[in-house]
């Protein structure tokens, strides 16, 4: 799998062996050496994934997801948790603690770049690619085996932690989730400290920017004050149209049924 990776301010240490590395697995490296020259290479060239070092890594972190949604690995030197978790809520995809295994940094790039379709502008009009494995509400069809989310032909980049926050949500529909609930779920933390509650409201946002028509006024996923979300259980409408408004058409109790293997409702 051959991708383009954007590499910012690494530490000298990596700075000649890890593109070298990369280059030898196939894939096109590009490298900056301050988040300026990042966000620059970030509009002219559009990578698939972004290796991101440097002491100013919270500052780089958060000019970068300013302006893009592309996959994101972090590399600190300092494993405290509080820093981790920060990372993850400003947008991060993976943090990798140095010293590391150049290995490892590999393995993990494998990993996320598996769960990206490198071809993300592609129109999408087979009929089988709308096969019943997916999920449509209104004009949305979310295929979460494929990691993929498309409104009507335009795909929709979502992350890999995104897609997973949205099929837990959508599993349950109508069910009130506690922010707890969704970062023990999501993202495998147990912990009931403010900056999870940050976590959870930042991703949440991200998502509903990128799936609500109105984000500010969203219709899907649904704040419950002083407990946490609830995605919008929407039912069966065979007669309807989502051109005359609303959500339209979603078959969210056949989709449920198939997740849990249980008959067709």
């Amino acid at each position: 799998m051959s991708a383009r990776i954007l590499t910012v301010d690494l530490d000298d240490s990596i700075r000649e062996e890890l593109p070298n590395r990369l280059i030898r697995l196939g894939h096109s490296v590009l490298t900056a050496d301050h988040v300026d020259d990042a966000l620059r290479l970030l509009r002219l060239t559009c990578p698939h994934l972004i290796i991101l070092d440097g002491e100013m890594w919270l500052y780089s972190l958060m000019a970068v997801r300013q302006h893009s949604n592309t996959p994101l690995i972090l590399l600190k030197s300092n494993d405290e948790v509080r820093e981790r978790v920060s990372a993850l809520q400003l947008g991060a995809d993976d943090v990798v603690i140095k010293p590391f295994s150049v290995r490892e940094l590999e393995a993990r790039i494998r990993a996320l770049l598996r769960r990206v379709n490198r071809h993300s502008d592609v129109v999408i009009d087979q009929d089988e690619e709308r096969s019943s494995q997916g999920l449509i509400l209104g004009d949305l069809h979310l295929y979460f085996q494929r990691r993929q989310a498309f409104r009507g032909q335009q795909r929709i980049r979502l992350t890999d932690q995104e897609m997973k926050l949205l099929e837990v949500l959508i599993s349950h529909a109508g069910e009130r989730l506690t922010r707890r609930e969704l970062v023990q779920t999501v993202w495998g933390y147990d912990s009931e400290f403010i900056s999870m509650r940050r976590l959870v409201d930042s991703a949440v946002s991200r998502l509903r920017a990128k799936l609500e028509v109105d984000p500010d006024d969203p219709e899907l996923i649904l704040t419950i004050r002083g407990v946490g979300y609830m995605f919008r259980r929407v039912h069966h409408e065979p007669d309807a149209n989502p051109e005359n408004g609303g959500i339209g058409v979603a078959d969210l109790e056949a989709w449920r049924a198939r997740q849990w293997g249980l008959p067709p409702p």
